[in-house]
């Protein structure tokens, strides 16, 4: 491993149902492991995961039976599949431990002023953005960091409300440039906000006096490392059922995943002191507390948790979905009429 990192990372050691036979660019490919410790487990021979898939594509393969199951179905798509009473067999949903952000930049030279982040979130009609995101219901309503589907999720928590009157004094209470275009990076990935939520923004920062200046970007990890943007569309899943993993785990200044996205000593303390406190009631009320300093440092725009559908095809069995990714798990699975899926 110390030798070669990048080829340790292409040949893991595991106990797992399946081993490793390939990796490249568009295609891993994993063989049944004969000592897995379940000896009745897995059913399949192999597995082939086709990545840079584009959803289209993807979906008309399970479709026509030639891909055992997809998770990218295009939003403008799902209706007619839920409507269709021939695919309902074969099509599976689970709300998943997510939130779906606009973080908003503090550095000096773009939004420094808590002021113009709380305007912006105060400007955006949330409720507006769900009812364009999807025909479908992918998603519901963010209404705090922590997702419904995880414990320690309050409903009596809320975010910034849509208040256009409110968003205007903000900023015209702040030194802000409003004729300086907003720079919104968003990503190319099935999960984006799209174009009629985009539009819905644009229209929502005209009402307060703010362009927009949206733009896509490939490497949308880099970007937000490099700070280079005002806002920047981001999506997290939480790798386990814990309010710990939506607050110090994603917004730790240093240590989270969207580290970089504020400077609050006492939003990170409240993080630290939060995952080490191990009774209950005094636990909630920290994350209360976390909650409110989140709003009033305002690091993002929380958006929407979204609901993951799962399309598979006529001859795969056994398929379930998980609460926490990987949504499916090919040690369920076994086909019918295939060698290999």
């Amino acid at each position: 491993m110390e030798a070669d990192p990048d080829a340790f990372s292409l040949h893991p050691v595991g106990t797992g149902p399946f081993a490793v036979r390939s990796v490249d660019e568009d295609r891993i490919v994993l063989d049944r492991f004969e000592a897995y410790r379940d000896k009745f487990h897995p059913f399949l021979d192999g597995v082939d995961f086709l990545l840079h898939m584009g959803a289209d594509e993807s979906l008309d393969g399970v479709l026509s039976g030639e891909y055992a199951f997809t998770k990218y179905i295009p939003r403008n798509r799902l209706a007619g599949l839920l409507s269709d009473a021939s695919c309902r067999s074969q099509l599976q949903s689970i709300t998943q431990p997510h939130c779906q952000y606009l973080l908003l930049n503090h550095r000096p030279g773009r939004l420094s002023d808590p002021r113009v982040r709380s305007a912006i979130a105060h400007a955006i009609d949330r409720e507006r953005l769900l009812r364009v995101y999807a025909p479908a219901p992918v998603a519901v309503l963010a209404s705090g960091l922590v997702p419904p589907s995880c414990p320690g999720y309050d409903p009596d928590l809320q975010l910034p409300e849509y208040d256009p009157e409110r968003a205007k004094a903000l900023l015209d209470a702040s030194d802000f440039d409003v004729s300086r275009p907003i720079d919104l990076v968003l990503t190319d990935a099935p999960w984006t906000i799209g174009d009629e939520a985009l539009e819905g923004i644009r229209e929502d920062f005209a009402k307060i006096g703010l362009q927009l200046q949206p733009r896509v970007v490939r490497l949308l990890n880099q970007t937000r490392r490099d700070g280079d943007y005002d806002i920047i569309e981001a999506s997290w899943y939480g790798d386990y059922l814990d309010p710990d993993t939506f607050t110090f785990g994603a917004f730790h200044s240093t240590l989270g995943s969207f580290a970089g996205t504020h400077d609050s000593q006492v939003l990170d303390e409240l993080f630290e002191l939060a995952r080490a406190t191990t009774d209950p009631p005094s636990r909630d009320e920290l994350y209360r507390e976390i909650h409110r300093t989140f709003v009033e440092v305002c690091p993002a725009v929380v958006l929407l948790h979204r609901r993951d559908y799962i399309l598979h095809s006529q001859h795969v069995d056994g398929l379930q979905l998980y609460p926490l990714l990987p949504t499916v798990r090919p040690v369920d699975l076994w086909l019918t009429g295939h060698d290999r899926g």
